[in-house]
C-alpha cells in the first residue's frame, strides 16, 4: 500500500474509533490538522435559545417528532425524550447494553426505534415508557436506521455488510440486502428507494436500492472516505451525502451523477438534517454546525461551538437547529 494512503487509512479509522468512544480531544487534533477552515458567515444570524442537559456522555444521535414538540436523543446506553415546550426530559429509556448510535421515531409519536453497538434494534412504546421487544440478526454494530413513511418497515444498516428489512407488525426480518458495509441510510420520500452510505474507506460509494425487489439499482461513486450521513430532497430528485473526505456531494438521483458540492470548512461531516420543504440543510462537523439555503446554494451561517458536535437535527421549518454535543448537552439555536 502507498505510504500516504496507509497513513490516511490509519487516521480515518482512528478518527472513527475516537468518535464512537470518548476520545474527542484526540479527534479534534486529527480533524483540525486536515485542512484550514474556509470563510463563512458567523453565528450572528442565530441565537442560542437553550441548552438541554441530562446526558453524561456524548449525544451521538438526535431525531425530532413529526409535530416538532418532542426531541429524541441517544447517548451512551440511554435514550431521552425531551418535552421541548418545557425544556425537560420527560422520559429516559434504558435497555441497551452498549452505545446508542442511531434512532428514528414513528410519525404518530408513539414509538421510537434505536440501535447501536450492541447489535440490536430496540422498539420502545412511549406511552408505556418501556421497551416492547428487540430485533436481532446483525453480526456487528448497527450504524443507521431508516423508517418507511407508512411505519410498516424498518431498515437497519451495519458494517457487517448487510441491510436488514424488518416487518414491524410481526417483528420478523423480510429481506437482507447484501454487499455494502453501511454507515448511513435514508429513504426517498416516496419510499421506493433506499440509499446507503459506505462505512469503509476502500472505494466508498452510495448505493441505491429498489425497496420492493431488494436489488441494487445504482452505485454513486465520487467520495474517497467514509460516508457518514445522507439526506434526500422531498421531491426525490436530489441526494446529499456527507463524508469524512471533507465534502458534501449533491447527486441527481435519476441520472446517478454528481451535480455539485457544498463548502464544508475543511472538516469531516458527522451528520446532516434537512427541513421538511427541502429548502435548508444543516450539517455538523466536530466543532461547528452549518446551515445552507439549498435553493440559492448560499451558506447562511456557521455556529462555532466550544464542545464537540456529534449530531444535528433541523426543525421542519428550518429555523431551529439542535446540536448533540460531546459534553452530553444539546444546544438549541434559533435562526434570526
Amino acid at each position: 500500500m502507498n505510504p500516504q494512503n496507509q497513513s490516511k487509512q490509519f487516521v480515518s479509522r482512528y478518527a472513527r474509533q475516537a468518535i464512537l468512544a470518548n476520545g474527542f480531544a484526540w479527534l479534534c487534533l486529527i480533524v483540525t490538522s486536515k485542512a484550514p477552515a474556509q470563510d463563512a458567515p458567523k453565528s450572528d444570524f442565530a441565537g442560542l435559545v437553550t441548552t438541554l442537559r441530562g446526558h453524561r456522555d456524548v449525544v451521538r444521535t438526535l431525531a425530532l417528532s413529526a409535530d416538532g414538540k418532542s426531541l429524541f436523543s441517544g447517548s451512551s446506553r440511554e435514550i431521552k425524550v425531551w418535552d421541548l415546550e418545557k425544556g425537560l426530559a420527560a422520559i429516559t429509556l434504558h435497555g441497551h447494553t452498549d452505545r446508542v448510535l442511531t434512532l428514528v421515531a414513528s410519525s404518530d409519536g408513539k414509538r421510537v426505534y434505536s440501535a447501536g453497538l450492541d447489535k440490536t434494534v430496540r422498539v420502545w412504546n412511549l406511552d408505556a415508557g418501556r421497551e416492547t421487544h428487540s430485533l436481532q440478526g446483525h453480526k456487528n454494530g448497527i450504524m443507521s436506521l431508516a423508517l418507511s413513511k407508512d411505519g410498516k418497515h424498518l431498515y437497519s444498516g451495519s458494517p457487517d455488510g448487510t441491510i436488514m428489512v424488518w416487518h414491524l407488525k410481526t417483528g420478523k426480518e423480510t429481506k437482507i440486502l447484501t454487499g455494502h458495509r453501511v454507515q448511513s441510510l435514508t429513504l426517498s420520500p416516496d419510499g421506493k428507494r433506499l440509499f446507503s452510505g459506505e462505512g469503509y474507506i476502500i472505494n466508498p460509494a452510495v448505493k441505491v436500492w429498489d425497496v420492493e425487489t431488494g436489488k441494487e439499482t445504482k452505485t454513486l461513486l465520487g467520495h474517497n472516505d467514509v460516508i457518514w450521513s445522507l439526506a434526500a430532497s422531498p421531491d426525490g430528485k436530489r441526494l446529499y451525502s456527507g463524508s469524512e473526505d471533507l465534502s458534501i456531494k449533491i447527486w441527481d438521483i435519476e441520472a446517478g451523477k454528481e451535480v455539485g458540492t457544498l463548502p464544508t470548512h475543511g472538516h469531516l461531516i458527522l451528520g446532516m438534517s434537512m427541513s421538511a420543504d427541502g429548502k435548508r440543510l444543516a450539517a455538523c462537523y466536530p466543532t461547528m454546525v452549518s446551515l445552507w439555503d439549498l435553493e440559492t446554494g448560499k451558506h447562511l451561517f456557521v455556529i462555532e461551538q466550544k464542545s464537540i458536535v456529534r449530531s444535528v437535527a433541523l426543525s421542519a421549518d428550518g429555523k431551529r437547529v439542535y446540536c448533540g454535543c460531546g459534553d452530553g448537552s444539546i444546544r438549541v439555536w434559533q435562526m434570526e
